[in-house]
């Protein structure tokens, strides 16, 4: 499903630019690369994704999502959630959905992430149980005066020890950037 998502995410971006609108294409032409419709044996495959386009002077950022979130950190430590429209790219549905294109002012020393749900999900601690969301951003805040290179090392750090003996149960992956 990535790469077929990656392959058509390239033609599209060389029309479009607006999150909301590319994501928009991408759920149609996944739904027609796999045959999707309301045919119970149709492929039901579906995934979730943030997408952003940032402004030349970075002074704005254009974000949506399908089922995934942004987050912004400012430097005072406060987070700001965005939601993502809450249906997958791919998957039959009725109707095609819209997704919402949110417009961010930026601040220097704003930082943003978004990530698959594999850090959030994974498995760990004393008692083996999920990390969760709200433990995971509180982490990004906790480490958001830390240069971004830094920030990764934490967070890989940071992860593996929550892991302990526990098996990876998902793919990991976690986007930051700092304006």
């Amino acid at each position: 499903m990535s790469m077929l998502g990656i392959n058509i995410l390239n033609d599209i971006v060389k029309t479009e630019w607006i999150p909301g609108k590319i994501l928009g294409k991408l759920d149609q032409m996944i739904k027609t690369a796999l045959h999707q419709s309301d045919d119970p044996d149709s492929p039901r495959d579906g995934m979730d994704i943030a997408l952003i386009a940032i402004e030349k002077n970075m002074s704005k950022i254009y974000y949506a999502g399908a089922n995934r979130p942004l987050w912004l950190v400012a430097k005072d430590k406060e987070l700001q959630e965005w939601k993502a429209t809450r249906i997958p790219i791919g998957g039959y549905k009725e109707n095609d959905p819209e997704f919402i294109t949110h417009e961010i002012k930026t601040r220097l020393g704003d930082s943003f992430y978004f990530s698959s749900d594999g850090y959030a999900d994974q498995n760990g601690g004393e008692f083996g149980k999920k990390l969760m969301t709200k433990k995971f951003k509180e982490v990004l805040q906790s480490i958001n005066d830390m240069g971004m290179k830094n920030q990764e090392e934490y967070l890989k750090k940071y992860i593996k020890n929550w892991q302990g003996e526990h098996d990876q149960r998902d793919d990991i992956l976690v986007i930051g950037i700092k304006i």
